[in-house]
């Protein structure tokens, strides 16, 4: 059964060892930007990909009239009294970029974009501090994620992984926060791949799994 928040199997395991503090906030993130994804991989046609996400911006700016507020992730958002929704736009805003200028993103252009709105996004919910290493672990999240995602083809693709091992390197020693352990078991999975040749391999399988526990309770 699918996810109904569009998290995949490892991002659930890699949640579980979040501090209980923020753990819905992170879970509420990860899941805005899986949306994101959702309707940029599933889009055939821009106006229709805008659309959807002008629905989005407008329900997390209190504006929206629709009254569908069934969704897993506005429940999810009820959860957290005081949660403010205003911003995950800057979220919504960056994956619209995707298939407004999908032709741009070589080199990871929008990937960038995207990693800064989800650092912003953690910065302005209190669960981080305003860094130039949270920019760019989170901007290698983006490029990893997109290059996994199938979003980049041909000489693109190749382009673009070159550029993530360029981006990753210089973060493998940064020390992250223990509220911020979610971004050790991205960046164990991400040099996995970058800097290891692992994106043949399958990403969640008994391997990894015990890669992200370990990271998960060591830090």
């Amino acid at each position: 059964m699918d996810d109904p928040l569009h998290l995949t199997p490892w991002q659930r395991l890699a949640l579980a060892y979040v501090p209980v503090s923020v753990r819905k906030a992170q879970e509420t993130v990860l899941a805005m930007d899986a949306i994101g994804g959702k309707i940029c991989d599933s889009t055939s046609e821009m106006l229709l990909g805008q659309m959807r996400y002008a629905w989005w911006r407008d329900v997390m700016n209190g504006t929206s009239t629709d009254r569908r507020t069934g969704h897993p992730l506005l429940e999810l958002i009820g959860e957290q009294p005081g949660f403010e929704q205003q911003a995950l736009v800057p979220i919504i805003d960056a994956w619209e970029s995707y298939i407004v200028d999908a032709d741009g993103a070589y080199g990871g252009e929008h990937a960038r974009d995207r990693g800064a709105a989800l650092a912003q996004c953690f910065v302005r919910l209190g669960m981080a501090d305003d860094s130039k290493e949270l920019d760019n672990m989170l901007g290698c999240y983006a490029l990893w994620d997109d290059i996994r995602m199938g979003r980049y083809d041909g000489e693109a693709a190749i382009t673009v992984k070159q550029v993530l091992g360029k981006q990753l390197n210089p973060l493998r020693n940064w020390k992250i926060p223990r509220r911020l352990r979610i971004l050790a078991i991205i960046r164990e999975m991400i040099v996995r791949d970058a800097l290891h040749d692992g994106w043949d391999k399958p990403l969640m399988r008994p391997s990894m799994a015990a890669r992200i526990i370990r990271r998960g309770l060591t830090g």
